[in-house]
């Protein structure tokens, strides 16, 4: 096969505007990741106490970055937060 077949083929499904791993709209030039690391700041400085719900909502959105135990812990976070009524995110 000559080498043009192979360009020819896409590398991911995601077009360039969008997360290749949670599909988000990336259109205004911000990775999730910049995204995320900017809510976090806000969270914080704010003191909500949803930071580590956000971060486990985050993990869970984007498996490829992050390791099993992670996102065990991940799921078991949004678990027992989903299992309260008065969760905040």
């Amino acid at each position: 096969m000559s080498p043009a077949f192979f360009m020819a083929i896409p590398l991911s499904n995601a077009s360039p505007s969008r997360c290749p791993q949670c599909g988000a709209e990336t259109g205004d030039g911000k990775t999730c990741a910049e995204r995320f690391y900017a809510k976090l700041a806000e969270a914080e400085a704010s003191g909500r106490q949803d930071v580590i719900l956000l971060a486990a909502r985050y993990a869970l959105a984007h498996p490829q970055t992050h390791s099993a135990q992670c996102l065990t812990l991940a799921r078991a976070v949004v678990q027992f937060a989903d299992a309260r009524p008065e969760h905040v995110c």
